[in-house]
Order: structure tokens, then C-alpha cells, then sequence
């Protein structure tokens, strides 16, 4: 094999199909190595894992040498151990279906190709290639998908349930950019910008735009949006709102001119503490308003004394991270609007 060649497990139990399909492939990148049935392909795959660089799949084939080829049992059977074995290996290897079509297997064949193909082949229209039109197509878009990102490790294995809870929730895509931005250097050293702690501000940036949400399913009452004299939301007046306290209406950075009664705490203790140390240790007046001198955190000589480490910034990452499990649970559970605004009044003075 030439070691420039990508190398793609490919299941076929058609034995005629495969010296063509491997000459096809090569003058594309890539070694295409055969098996007639999973279980012997499935046995390769985890001999020397870091070495496959894709996977094709025929719709309807062999679980085993001897079984039947059948779509309805393959196809899940294969995608649920790749699942698994992806997670277990802490690296997705990009699979794709190539088949001559739901004719030869049945019209709601496509039915059993799982939705995570999408993390790497979104932007192809069909489930399936077609052996017949799309197999050029194919060995192209394979030398181009095959080295998965450290990005899409961490979405797709590490912080799976994390960044479906940010979509799910329709929380600004400035979310995900930056909870990627901070978790990646968990895991991956090679992605931790030149200084790691600059990152600190845009914590706050996560946390106002879980507010916005907030207002936006009425949780929180829209004045505390209000610009303030220093930012566009006053993020500690919201967690104390939050954490069933009344914000002070004699303070200048008051949002607006209003006395609020609270009829229900929203944030339980834990999720109250943490977020409010996120918002001293991690503010920046543009987004906090004027805090009294006890409340701000001396993060520059704190950070002079542990000599630049990142492990309270991977902490607070890791909080917000929960704020936003903790969040989507809350939502599921209290999705009336109207309901929501029950639970505050506002009074003008």
C-alpha cells in the first residue's frame, strides 16, 4: 500500500465489484481494503484503528460470513457499533453509504442511515451514493472529509449532549464558538491560543446570551435587557433576579427604573453560586455595570500567582457547561411563556 493512499474499510459482499472499485479509488487517494461481511471488517478496523481514514458501506449486506444480506439488520447493526466504538476510541472515522439504491433493497431503506452522517456529509444531498452515478463523487469528497477535526471530536464524542443542548436551544451561535474556544484545549493541546486566560471575558458572553434567552421564554422580564451605563445586560442583576433576590433599584447602574416582585427563585443554590462567581471573576464592566470594590476579583494577580494557569478558566467552562444542561432541562420543564411571566411583576417607581 502507498502510505500517501487514504485508507477506507469498505463492506461489499459483491466479489466482482471490488478490483474495479480499488483501481477507481486509488487514482483518488485512496486504498480501498474489501470485506464481504462486518464482522470481518469490524475485526481490521480495530486492529489498527488510527490507521483507517473513512468507511463505505454497502446498504445490504453480510453481518457475518454466513448471514443473509439484509438491509433492515445491517445497516443498524453497523452504525450502532461504529457508534460505540467511536466513543470508546475518542475518534470518529467519517463512514458513508454506497449502494445502487432503495430499488434493490427496498423503498424506506434509508430509513436505517442515522442523522449523524451530518456532522461530516452535510452538504450532500442524499443519504446514499449511488454505485452508478456517485462513486467518483465519492472518493473526492472522502479525501477531503477523512481527517476529522479536533472540532468535530469534541461535539460529536467529548461534549455530544453540550452542543446539542446549545442548538436545541437556539442559543446564539456565539455559544458554540466560544464553549469550543474553551474546552477544546482540555483535549487537544495543540488548539490553545496564545494566551489561554484571554478568554475570561467571553465567559460573560455565554452567560448574557443565556439570559436573552431567558427574557425571550419569559423567565426574565425584558428591562433587564435595557442597556445599562455600561453594557448591553447587566448580567449580575439577572442572576440575582435569578436566584430569587431583588436586584438594587437605588444603584446607579440600575437598567431600569422599575421595583420588581419575585414569586419564584429560578436558580437552585449550586447553579445561584457558581454563576455568580462566574460573573466577578469573569466580568468586564462593559457587561456587569458598576460593581462595589469587594465584589471584583483581582484576576491579574491572581493570575501573576498561579503563574498563568488555565485550570480556573477550564473549571468555569466546565460550569458553563452544566448552566446550559441545567437550562435546557429547566426550559423542557417550564416552556409556557405566558406561565413563565407569572412568576415576576414589574412596577414602575
Amino acid at each position: 500500500m502507498n502510505k500517501e493512499l487514504i485508507k477506507v474499510l469498505w463492506i461489499e459482499d459483491i466479489v466482482s465489484l471490488h478490483a474495479t472499485y480499488q483501481t477507481e479509488a486509488e487514482g483518488h487517494g485512496l486504498f480501498l481494503c474489501p470485506y464481504t461481511n462486518w464482522e470481518d471488517g469490524k475485526k481490521k478496523l480495530l486492529e489498527k484503528y488510527d490507521e483507517w481514514g473513512a468507511v463505505i458501506l454497502d446498504a445490504k449486506c453480510k453481518l457475518t460470513p454466513t448471514s443473509p444480506d439484509k438491509a433492515s439488520s445491517f445497516l443498524p447493526q453497523v452504525l450502532s457499533d461504529l457508534s460505540g466504538i467511536y466513543a470508546e476510541k475518542k475518534r470518529v472515522i467519517p463512514w458513508f453509504v454506497l449502494s445502487a439504491g432503495g430499488a434493490e433493497i427496498g423503498q424506506d431503506w434509508d430509513d436505517f442511515i442515522t442523522s449523524s452522517r451530518l456532522a461530516w456529509d452535510a452538504d450532500w444531498p442524499k443519504k446514499y451514493y449511488s454505485k452508478n452515478t456517485d462513486r467518483l463523487s465519492l472518493y473526492d469528497r472522502i479525501t477531503k472529509k477523512a481527517s476529522i477535526s479536533n472540532t468535530l471530536q469534541l461535539k460529536t464524542i467529548y461534549y455530544r449532549e453540550l452542543f446539542e443542548a446549545i442548538s436545541d436551544l437556539s442559543l446564539d451561535k456565539e455559544v458554540d464558538v466560544i464553549m469550543t474556544k474553551l474546552l477544546l484545549p482540555i483535549h487537544f493541546k495543540g488548539e490553545a491560543p496564545v494566551n489561554y486566560n484571554d478568554l475570561y471575558p467571553r465567559c460573560n458572553k455565554v452567560l448574557e446570551h443565556i439570559f436573552r434567552s431567558m427574557i425571550v421564554h419569559g423567565i426574565l422580564p425584558p428591562s433587564i435587557g435595557n442597556k445599562s451605563g455600561k453594557g448591553d445586560l447587566n448580567l449580575t442583576w439577572a442572576s440575582m433576579f435569578l436566584s430569587g433576590k431583588k436586584p438594587d433599584i437605588s444603584r446607579r447602574d440600575n437598567p431600569s427604573n422599575s421595583k420588581f416582585e419575585i414569586r419564584k427563585t429560578v436558580f437552585p443554590l449550586v447553579v445561584s453560586k457558581f454563576v455568580e462567581f462566574i460573573c466577578n471573576a469573569t466580568g468586564s464592566e462593559k457587561h456587569t455595570g458598576n460593581r462595589s470594590e469587594k465584589d471584583v476579583y483581582d484576576m491579574k494577580s491572581y493570575l501573576v500567582a498561579t503563574k498563568g494557569s488555565p485550570f480556573l478558566l477550564q473549571a468555569i467552562a466546565y460550569q458553563l457547561a452544566d448552566l446550559i444542561l441545567w437550562y435546557k432541562d429547566y426550559l423542557e420543564k417550564n416552556p409556557d411563556k405566558q406561565e413563565n411571566e407569572c412568576y415576576w411583576e414589574e412596577k414602575s417607581n
